[in-house]
C-alpha cells in the first residue's frame, strides 16, 4: 500500500513575528527571516533551497499558527529559563545596594562591591528562588502609567550564561543575558509584581549585542522574589579561612607558631604540646576553618582595639591568608560574648559554645 510520509514542523518567533521554521521529514528544511520578514536563512539537507513562493508560504503559515494559538502556549513561563548550574554571573541590584557574583570553577565568588569568597548556602538560596520565579501573565498592551512605574525599578535582577558557537572553523563566544526589572505590586495584596523582562546576547570578541526577546511587560509571582538580599554581607562566606585546613601546615597566633606533625600540631621548636594547648588549637582551627559565623558585617560592630594577628601557611611556606582576631564583649560587661575575625574586607562574629575557653586561650597569645 501507500507509505505515509510524516513531517514535524517547529516554529520560532521574535517579538510576535516568525523568526524561523524547521521542518523535519524525508528532508530537513530551515528557513529564517529578519524582523522585516526578509529571508536570511534558506537551506535544505543535501543541498538546495526552497523557492520564494515556498518561503512566503512558510512565513504565512507560521504567522497564522501564532495568531490562532494561545500566546501562553508559546511563551516560557519561567523568568530565567536557563538552569542555575549554567549561570556564570548573577547581579542583584536594589535601590540602595547591589552585588555581583561570578562563578569561579564550581564555586561562586563575590566580585562587587568587594572581592570575597561567597557563602554557598546564601547563593544556592538566591539561585533557587530566581530559577523558580514565574511569569503569571504577559501585559501585551501596557498602559502609560505601568511603563512609567518601571522606569525606576525597585530591583534589577540579571543572570549571564556563556556559550561557544562553532560554524566551520570560526568559533564565537557569546554571553546570554536575562534581565528582570522589578516594579510596583500588580495587585492589592502584593502577591504579584509588575516587571519588565528582556534577554539579549553579546559577542565577546566584537561586543556586538542582539536582542533575543523583549522587552516585555509581565506580571511575576512575588513569592520567589521576596527576601532576595542585595547587600554584600548576605553573600560573603561565613567561614573565615578560604583554604581547607588540610592545606594548612603552619599557623601563627599572636606570639606563638604551630607546625603540623604526624600526631597533630606542635609549637615550633617544642617536642611536645600540652593537652590543653592541643585542645584549643583544634577548637581554633575548627572555628576559623569550618564553623559558620553567627553573622557577617563589612563594618565592625565591635572595634578590634588590640587585635591578635594570625597567619596561615601552606606546605611550601607561603602565607595563604592572614586574619585579625578580637574578642566581643557584652554592653557594659567584661564578659566575652564572641570571637571576631577580620580578613581585610569582612568581619565575622562567632558565638558558639566553645567561645569561653577559646577566648581565654586567644587572650593569652597577646
Amino acid at each position: 500500500g501507500d507509505t505515509a510520509v510524516r513531517s514535524n514542523v517547529e516554529y520560532a518567533f521574535l517579538n510576535d513575528k516568525p523568526m524561523a521554521i524547521l521542518r523535519k521529514g524525508v528532508a530537513t528544511t530551515r528557513v529564517g527571516w529578519d524582523e522585516n520578514g526578509l529571508v536570511i536563512l534558506n537551506e535544505k539537507s543535501g543541498g538546495g533551497t526552497v523557492s520564494d513562493e515556498e518561503a512566503k508560504a512558510f512565513y504565512d503559515n507560521a504567522a497564522q499558527a501564532f495568531a490562532m494559538a494561545d500566546l501562553g502556549l508559546w511563551r516560557e513561563p519561567l523568568v530565567f529559563s536557563l538552569a542555575p548550574q549554567d549561570w556564570s554571573r548573577l547581579e542583584i541590584s536594589g535601590q540602595t545596594s547591589s552585588i555581583v557574583l561570578s562563578r569561579v570553577g564550581r564555586a561562586w565568588a563575590l566580585q562587587k562591591p568587594i572581592s570575597a569568597s561567597a557563602d554557598t548556602l546564601a547563593v544556592e538560596k538566591a539561585t533557587k528562588a530566581l530559577s523558580a520565579a514565574s511569569m503569571i501573565r504577559f501585559v501585551d498592551k501596557p498602559e502609560a502609567d505601568a511603563l512609567k512605574s518601571l522606569e525606576k525599578p525597585a530591583a534589577i535582577l540579571s543572570t549571564e550564561f556563556e556559550r561557544r558557537e562553532q560554524v566551520g572553523e570560526k568559533v564565537t563566544r557569546r554571553v546570554i543575558v536575562q534581565e528582570l526589572r522589578v516594579g510596583p505590586p500588580a495587585d492589592v495584596g502584593g502577591t504579584t509584581v509588575l516587571c519588565l523582562a528582556t534577554a539579549w546576547s553579546r559577542d565577546l570578541s566584537t561586543n556586538a549585542m542582539s536582542t533575543l526577546w523583549g522587552p516585555a511587560v509581565v506580571v511575576v509571582d512575588s513569592a520567589s522574589l521576596v527576601g532576595l538580599a542585595s547587600d554584600a554581607a548576605s553573600y560573603v562566606s561565613r567561614v573565615s579561612l578560604r583554604a581547607p585546613i588540610a592545606d594548612i601546615f603552619q599557623f601563627a597566633v599572636g606570639d606563638r607558631t604551630y607546625g603540623r606533625v604526624a600526631s597533630g600540631w606542635r609549637p615550633l621548636g617544642a617536642v611536645t604540646i600540652t593537652p590543653e594547648d592541643a585542645k584549643n588549637v583544634q577548637l581554633f582551627l575548627a572555628l576559623v576553618g569550618e564553623e559558620r559565623a553567627s553573622r557577617v558585617a563589612l563594618k565592625p560592630a565591635e572595634t578590634l582595639a588590640t587585635p591578635i594577628r594570625a597567619s596561615f601557611k601552606s606546605s611550601d611556606g607561603v602565607v595563604v591568608q592572614e586574619l585579625s582576631l578580637g574578642l566581643a564583649r557584652g554592653s557594659g560587661s567584661a564578659a566575652v560574648t564572641g570571637i571576631v575575625t577580620f580578613d581585610g574586607t569582612s568581619y565575622r562574629v562567632y558565638e558558639s559554645k566553645q567561645i569561653a575557653g577559646l577566648a581565654e586561650w586567644l587572650a593569652s597569645k597577646h
